[in-house]
């Protein structure tokens, strides 16, 4: 019988640090919390209750072994909670410190647990140290969690924070630092090319265990601290070892059946027979079937509606599907109250019968149910039916390895309205369309519309299920990309690798390596553009290899890192790191003209005292022309307008509250000098870049200006009765956009229009092509508005902003004017690296009915427009200016 104590909960203000730490040779234990003495303990420790949600801390005694909890019992799966204590550091100024904890977590939802450890210093710079987490665990038994942290020399003091993510309960014990000794210089080396090729060689076998070899030990190796491990091992063999043989110890734990062989003449025929699967892979006694990885996109552990990567024939099965019919209903819009029938003559496993209700804009409502597992039975779903519906799919939802046999589908309308969908319908499948089949067939004498799971292998095909592929170094991988299983495990069973407690940090080489490893290799196979734009991907990689080696400090890793994914030309790719804020930006905007910087805009009380059209001298001493170029080089675009904004923003921008010294040049030769403060890109964003009018504000007879940023579902009623009088609307698309456009471009169609295609890609060894179409569409809304439509745009309109473009573009409801925009459109997507940064990329393609993507061209608009520094200096917006003139000739006919 576990023995609980409840700890005291909150400690209000500063907490007071714990006992001094007195140094000690490495490696030793400076600090340890075991739980056992609950009372000396407790008092040490205090609770956050920073955020809404209801959480307990409880310290507890579990078979004579005490630890900490922390349970969270309400919230939603974002927010985080965390116990602290805090402590001196100052005597392990200039040492390596490795804290560690064992951490268990019970939730039946996606709760994680982790361990952080924070250093303050004396002075207001920032570190890479500031704050280092530890990778997230979920598991439910205990399992060993580690940060290490070089402490700077002027740290004061540490906190240490066991976090909890999501509702559930995450248990620590075994809290404990130790120091490893003086924290070593980053060495800064000249890689050999040799020692390069190397380890190119390493990074492409590396990434195709990772994502594609779905044993056990791949899934669930923690994959940073291993890409760490194999680049030690790499660099410290000597030149006379075979690269073959180093790979093959490498990967012997992790893809136990990869082969490393002499790459063959290429002329020569490699066997595929029976016997080399046999001896390819081997299948285990226990085995039933194969199991192999499924990618569309990148799946992580953040939850993701878009993206998703599992195992496919091993639980769990993450793997979804739906059927639907489109139901012609006359008088859809009184139906009232809906009644959804399904008529199923067997069930098994996870399905739901669905409506998916289509209001005008993109406002979507649901009718769901869950099915009842039995062989024949009829489901119902009831739901109320808005008045504004403009469509509805009512159908079948399937779930991991589901698989349902439909006799009869209908739906009936509370104002006696019915329609009985039929089994032999047009009926779609979505989703994972290539894991489920669809069918027609006999259900025991009646027909019935079959959706299934399709079973997995059972038998091998080398052609298939082996991959060969030389990766460099005169060294051809044999690697299978499915392995056998009985469903629970893969085979063959190999013991985990007892592994040392890690004992590095960023400073250290072999974590720069592996940080451009998994960025660059991660970005090889889920960046969906490269068919697209002439990238050179390849060519990369060597290059930001040798970049990260000659690195002197993490933030020229960090720049090595955002050289190497500037590459992409992708403008929604960038390398960020926690503990290096770009939140905030000084209160006036800048941009380039010509070989200079200038500033374009600012808030009020900032730009009395610096006039727009001053020009930028320096930033905390920097001339402004070299921090100009320094970004240039850093920053990911796809067109070159839009590294020039983002170089000029780059500037800029840092902590929200610091400040930088800034120097300007008055359009009349004064140089003044100025400390400004970052303030919130989030909230002063739009304000700083343009001076615009209020949206909705009438700017010349009949013609109406609209700021998308200021519009809601609640702001849109509030405008239609004055655009119902305009002849003329500008939308004003320079910067992004809020959801409610679509409620103001249903306004402007009488039919629905659909937005561009955007696929997320099945990602295997050789491309599919098969793709999840994620096309919607935006319905029309009353009354129709018939006034011209004007849109402005600029390098600014990127991603969602490029979508409504495109829309008014291919839709040809709009007069585009300005400049042509960022030329970055899909869904983003992200992903953590060794040394704690995160690199984000476009996720999704996103085409043209025709195929033709917007990456790296942007919308171009029909009348192109360029501010001038001549403009700005004299208060006009010349872009505005172009629009109107347009306007006034349109409202004169």
């Amino acid at each position: 019988m576990a023995h609980t104590m409840i700890l005291l909960i909150v400690l209000t203000g500063c907490a007071t640090p714990g006992n001094r730490i007195t140094p000690s040779a490495a490696p030793y234990r400076v600090y340890g919390d075991s739980f056992e003495q609950l009372d000396e303990e407790a008092r040490h420790w205090r609770v956050d209750l920073s955020n809404s949600a209801r959480i307990m801390a409880r310290l507890e005694h579990e078979d004579r072994n005490g630890f900490i909890s922390l349970r969270a019992i309400d919230g939603d799966s974002s927010q985080e909670h965390a116990i602290h204590r805090s402590m001196d550091l100052v005597a392990l100024r200039g040492q390596r410190l490795r804290l560690a904890a064992r951490v268990r977590v019970q939730s039946a939802s996606d709760a994680s647990a982790r361990i952080r450890l924070s250093t303050t210093s004396s002075g207001n710079d920032e570190t890479y140290s500031d704050f280092t987490d530890s990778p997230s665990l979920a598991s439910a038994s205990w399992k060993k969690a580690y940060v290490v942290v070089d402490v700077s020399q002027t740290v004061t003091s540490g906190d240490i924070a066991l976090t909890l993510k999501g509702q559930g309960t995450a248990s620590f014990d075994d809290i404990s630092i130790t120091t490893l000794g003086p924290s070593p210089p980053p060495p800064a080396l000249a890689l050999s090319t040799a020692t390069i090729e190397r380890l190119t060689t390493l990074v492409r076998a590396m990434t195709l265990v990772r994502y594609f070899h779905p044993s056990d030990q791949s899934a669930t190796v923690d994959w940073d601290a291993f890409s760490i491990r194999a680049i030690r091992t790499v660099l410290n063999a000597p030149p006379s070892r075979e690269m073959r043989d180093i790979l093959a110890s490498v990967f012997e734990r992790v893809a136990p059946l990869a082969r490393f062989d002499k790459a063959p003449d290429r002329t020569a025929a490699v066997p595929h027979g029976p016997e080399a699967i046999r001896s390819a892979m081997p299948r285990d006694r226990g085995a039933t079937h194969l199991v192999r990885w499924h990618h569309v996109g990148l799946g992580t552990d953040e939850p993701s509606i878009i993206y998703h990567s599992f195992r496919d024939g091993i639980d769990p099965d993450d793997a979804t599907a739906y059927v639907y019919a489109i139901p012609s209903i006359p008088h859809l819009a009184t139906c009232g109250r809906a009644e959804i029938r399904a008529a199923l003559h067997a069930t098994t496993g996870s399905a739901w019968i669905f409506g998916i209700m289509y209001h005008s804009g993109r406002r979507e409502s649901y009718i769901k149910q869950a099915l009842s597992l039995q062989h024949d039975t009829v489901a119902i779903a009831r739901g109320d039916v808005p008045a504004d519906i403009q469509q509805i799919k009512i159908g079948i939802y399937l779930a991991g390895r589901a698989t349902v046999q439909l006799t009869g589908l209908s739906i009936r309308c509370e104002n006696g309205e019915s329609v009985d969908v039929d089994v032999r319908s047009s009926w779609q499948l979505s989703r994972d369309t290539d894991l489920f089949s669809k069918t027609i067939s006999d259900c025991g004498g009646r027909m019935c519309l079959s959706v299934e799971r399709l079973p997995a292998d059972r038998e091998a095909r080398y052609d298939r299920d082996v991959m060969e592929v030389d990766v460099g170094s005169k060294v051809r991988m044999v690697l299978p990309v499915a392995v056998w299983t009985d469903g629970k495990v893969t085979f063959p069973r190999i013991p985990d690798p007892d592994l040392p407690a890690p004992d590095y940090t960023l400073n250290d080489l072999p974590v720069r390596l592996a940080a451009v490893a998994a960025t660059w290799g991660t970005l090889s196979r889920f960046y969906p553009y490269f068919a697209d734009q002439p990238i050179d991907w390849p060519a990369a990689l060597p290059v930001a290899l040798a970049d990260a080696a000659a690195a002197r400090s993490p933030g020229e890793t960090h720049q090595a890192l955002s050289r190497m994914v500037a590459k992409l030309q992708d403008g929604h790719a960038h390398v960020r790191h926690p503990t290096h804020s770009v939140q905030g930006m000084v209160p006036v905007a800048l941009r380039k003209f010509g070989e200079r910087v200038f500033v374009v805009g600012g808030l009020q009380d900032y730009i009395s005292a610096i006039p727009v059209g001053s020009e930028l001298v320096s930033v905390d001493g920097v001339v402004a022309k070299q921090l100009y170029a320094t970004n240039h080089a850093l920053v990911s675009a796809a067109t070159e307008n839009f590294r020039d904004y983002l170089a000029s923003l780059y500037i800029s921008v840092g902590p929200i509250g610091r400040f930088k010294h800034v120097r300007t040049r008055s359009p009349n030769g004064a140089e003044v000098e100025s400390l400004l403060p970052l303030v919130s890109r989030q909230v002063f964003d739009k304000d700083i870049h343009v001076f615009h009018p209020r949206s909705g504000s009438e700017i010349a007879p009949a013609v109406f200006y609209i700021d998308p940023m200021s519009l809601t579902p609640a702001t849109i009623p509030t405008l239609i009765p004055s655009l119902q009088i305009a002849k003329v609307v500008i939308l004003d698309m320079r910067g992004y956009v809020q959801d409610g456009i679509y409620d103001l471009l249903a306004h402007f169609v009488s039919r629905s229009i659909s937005s561009p295609h955007l696929q997320a890609f099945s990602v295997a060894i050789q491309p599919t092509g098969i793709s999840q179409d994620l096309q919607w569409e935006v319905w029309p809304a009353a009354p129709l508005l018939t006034c011209r439509l004007i849109v402005l745009t600029d390098a600014r309109a990127i991603s969602a902003a490029e979508t409504v473009l495109q829309i008014l573009r291919d839709g040809h409801l709009a007069t585009i004017i300005g400049e042509p925009s960022a030329g970055t459109n899909g869904d983003v997507n992200t992903f953590s690296v060794p040394g704690g940064f995160t690199v984000r990329f476009t996720g999704l393609r996103v085409s043209a009915a025709d195929g033709s993507t917007i990456q790296g061209h942007g919308i171009v608009p029909d009348q192109i427009v360029h501010p001038t520094i001549e403009g700005i200096r004299a208060g006009r917006d010349e872009l505005l200016e172009a629009a109107l003139s347009l306007a006034r000739q349109s409202a004169a006919k």
